[in-house]
């Protein structure tokens, strides 16, 4: 999923593998009692606040699926260092 997200954002990283966790902030903006989620999620890359991305994250427990949605481009990069193991 990882080298997919690097190529389809353009941020050139080329990762080897997924980091297996890291911390994030996150608010909800819809809850699920309508079997539908809307979480804003914040973080940094590896702790570099300089590399502050937020990202939304929309789920249909319903249905079955999760989403992944930009929030804006300038977040591409720091998300995706976020990501990747080191």
């Amino acid at each position: 999923m990882l080298k997919i997200l690097d190529r389809l954002y353009g941020t050139k990283l080329a990762p080897k593998a997924m980091v297996q966790s890291f911390p994030l902030d996150a608010i909800p903006l819809q809850g699920e009692e309508t079997g539908f989620a809307k979480v804003k999620l914040f973080g940094n890359s590896n702790g570099n606040e300089n590399e502050y991305f937020e990202v939304y994250l929309n789920v249909n427990f319903n249905e079955g699926w999760a989403e992944l949605a930009e929030k804006d481009p300038d977040y591409r990069l720091p998300l995706v260092k976020s990501l990747a193991a080191k």
